[in-house]
């Protein structure tokens, strides 16, 4: 999904309800939110909401401290049933939006270059 007018930043999202360990806890309200460049797929924020937050949003705040891009969650492997996994799969959101709206995408899923 594009923000706003600024067609640069996307973003890949995921409700808690939609992955495993959400159904298991029955949250309903929590989300994350994964904010990412266009273009060179930078992670630019990470928004965390609902249970457990406290304890997820380090694993995005380590991704932007070292200047990751969103296939860093992609290519790695989350446990499961844990509510990490939100990290994955709204990165794959993300990206398939991106790539659903006819855009390019130079991210070198699968690689180890960086």
């Amino acid at each position: 999904m594009r923000i706003g007018r600024n067609k640069q930043l996307w973003l890949g999202r995921r409700h808690y309800r939609e992955i495993a360990r959400g159904q298991i806890l029955g949250d309903q309200i929590g989300m994350l939110k994964l904010l990412f460049h266009r273009e060179t797929q930078h992670l630019l924020g990470v928004h965390i909401l609902g249970e457990g937050a406290a304890e997820l949003i380090h694993i995005g705040q380590a991704v932007l401290t070292y200047g990751g891009r969103i296939d860093y969650f992609v290519n790695n492997v989350f446990n499961y049933p844990t509510l990490a996994e939100c990290y994955k799969v709204a990165a794959l959101a993300g990206l398939n939006k991106l790539n659903a709206g006819g855009i390019s995408c130079p991210a070198r899923v699968g690689t180890l270059d960086g």
